[in-house]
C-alpha cells in the first residue's frame, strides 16, 4: 500500500509505520528493563549519598560534642591536680614545720643537758682547783715557814 509515490529522497509508506511502531515498542521495552531501574538506582544511591551526608553531619557534631567533653574532664583534672599539688605543698610545710619544731625542741634540751653538764665539770673543777689551792697555799705556807702545819 502506497500512500504517496514520489520520486524523491523520501518516501512514505508503510514501512515507515512498521519501523515507527517498531521503534515505539523498544522504547517502551527499553524503559521497561533499563530506563526504569536506572533511574530508580540513580534514586537510590541519591538517598544513600544523602543519607551518608546526614550520618557525616551528625558524626561531626557528636565529635564537637565528645571534644568539649574530654576538653572540660581535662580542664577539671588540672584543676584537681592544682588542688592536689597545693593539698601536697600544704602538708609538706607542715611537715617541714613540725620537723624544725622538734629539732628547735632538741637543741633546746641539748643545750640545757650541755649546760648542766659543763655547771657540774665546772663545779668539780673549781672544787678540785680549791682543794688543789689550799694544798698548794698549805705546801707554800709551809715551806715559806719552813715547819709543818696543823690542819
Amino acid at each position: 500500500m502506497e500512500i504517496i509515490s514520489n520520486i524523491a529522497l523520501i518516501s512514505i509508506n508503510e514501512t515507515l509505520v512498521v519501523q515507527l511502531l517498531s521503534f515505539l515498542i523498544f522504547m517502551f521495552i527499553l524503559n521497561r528493563i533499563m530506563i526504569r531501574p536506572l533511574r530508580g538506582s540513580a534514586q537510590e544511591r541519591d538517598d544513600y549519598l544523602e543519607q551518608l551526608s546526614t550520618d557525616i553531619t551528625a558524626a561531626q557534631k557528636e565529635i564537637k560534642d565528645i571534644s568539649a567533653q574530654i576538653e572540660s574532664q581535662e580542664t577539671d583534672a588540672r584543676q584537681a591536680a592544682h588542688n592536689i599539688q597545693k593539698d601536697i605543698i600544704a602538708k609538706g610545710s607542715q611537715e617541714a614545720q613540725e620537723i624544725l619544731a622538734a629539732a628547735k625542741q632538741d637543741v633546746v634540751s641539748l643545750r640545757q643537758q650541755t649546760k648542766a653538764e659543763i655547771d657540774a665539770t665546772v663545779d668539780n673543777f673549781r672544787q678540785s682547783l680549791e682543794e688543789e689551792a689550799e694544798r698548794i697555799a698549805v705546801d707554800f705556807m709551809e715551806k715559806a715557814l719552813n715547819r709543818r702545819l696543823s690542819q
